[in-house]
């Protein structure tokens, strides 16, 4: 849920009483900001109080100044245009808020919505749960421009999960690049290119003899398996060495006889 939807203004109670640029404002001047920043949580763009576009422009100059908002939060706030008028500027004056063009805006709370919009991402690709962030998502620092300790913590947490994105992808892009290629005569026994110099290097008398063999049974019997290089290791070279030793004994049969041989004596299922 975005910051603006929430119902309420996540507000950090010690780092408001204690930051040192509040502080050295007037009363007058705090509670008008509180007010604003209640307009600027429910802002469009988070954090910032936008002048309205025809407001600013027949009054024929770049709003720039305080009085111009001023005149526009009246109708908002229960002060008059003189009281918000003093506040704003001495708000401004410690930079506590800051003016850009036609729109007021604070900071924090702008960082604070850019925060919660990179993990609501990094959590929809996956990568964020990773950073087993423990803080909720929806909270903030929204008081002032104030570095603390919770501000590195969620820093840290956002580098962690964009870190763990990043892993992620590196993941799914190197299990991609694993392709099998299919041999055999009937064109049906899938192997890696890897997978195949393996079974040369450690069969090296065997290895083709057993991915043919296990082609013709493949397409003979319609046999199933998970992983023919496993079916090759735990089976087939055996099978294969058999046959060869029967012929060197001068025992001749077709590949079919041998092939229902075993299944008739349960080697083979």
């Amino acid at each position: 849920m975005a910051l603006r939807d929430q119902p309420y203004l996540p507000l950090y109670v010690q780092d408001f009483l204690t930051d040192e640029k509040l502080c050295e404002c007037s009363a007058e001047s705090t509670g008008v900001y509180i007010r604003l920043m209640c307009l600027m949580h429910k802002s469009q763009e988070y954090g910032t109080f936008l002048l309205l576009q025809n407001g600013w422009q027949n009054s024929g100059k770049t709003p720039s100044t305080c009085q111009d908002f001023a005149t526009r939060l009246v109708r908002h706030m229960p002060y008059d245009v003189d009281t918000i008028n003093r506040s704003l500027e001495e708000l401004l004056r410690f930079d506590v808020i800051q003016i850009d063009g036609n729109k007021i805006l604070q900071r924090r709370m702008v960082k604070d919505n850019r925060i919660s919009n990179i993990r609501a991402n990094a959590g929809k690709q996956g990568g964020f749960a990773k950073a087993k962030v423990q803080q909720n998502p929806s909270k903030s620092l929204a008081n002032t421009e104030n570095e603390n300790e919770n501000e590195n913590i969620n820093e840290k947490e956002i580098e962690k999960g964009v870190k763990g994105e990043k892993k992620e992808r590196k993941r799914r892009a190197k299990t991609a690049e694993i392709v099998k290629s299919f041999y055999g005569s009937q064109n049906n026994v899938a192997l890696t290119a890897e997978e195949l110099e393996r079974l040369r290097l450690k069969f090296p008398e065997d290895a083709d003899d057993a991915v043919e063999y296990l082609s013709q049974y493949i397409a003979e019997k319609g046999y199933r398996s998970v992983s023919h290089n496993l079916a090759i290791q735990r089976w087939v070279i055996d099978t294969v060495k058999e046959r060869r030793l029967k012929r060197q004994g001068g025992r001749k049969a077709s590949a079919y006889d041998e092939i229902m041989s075993l299944v008739r004596e349960g080697d083979v299922k």
